[in-house]
């Protein structure tokens, strides 16, 4: 069984890694540009449901709701 892959056997105790704690970014200048983004993005998806004729998927009263562009 030369084709078969042998894997360590590690104890589950060995594979736990803790992680780190990340600073929050709170950059008022990225968020600007995020949002920007984020229209520009949806402007995009719209022209191309347009294109296509294909319906937009948008979240809606707590449910996902298919609309025409």
């Amino acid at each position: 069984m030369s084709g078969v892959r042998q894997f360590r056997n590690t104890s589950k105790i060995a594979r736990i890694r803790s992680m780190s704690k990340r600073p929050i970014n709170n950059n008022p200048k990225l968020a600007k540009r995020v949002g920007k983004a984020l229209t520009r993005a949806a402007a995009n998806a719209r022209k191309m449901a347009r294109m296509y004729g294909t319906p937009i998927y948008v979240w809606e009263d707590g449910r996902v709701v298919a609309k025409q562009p």
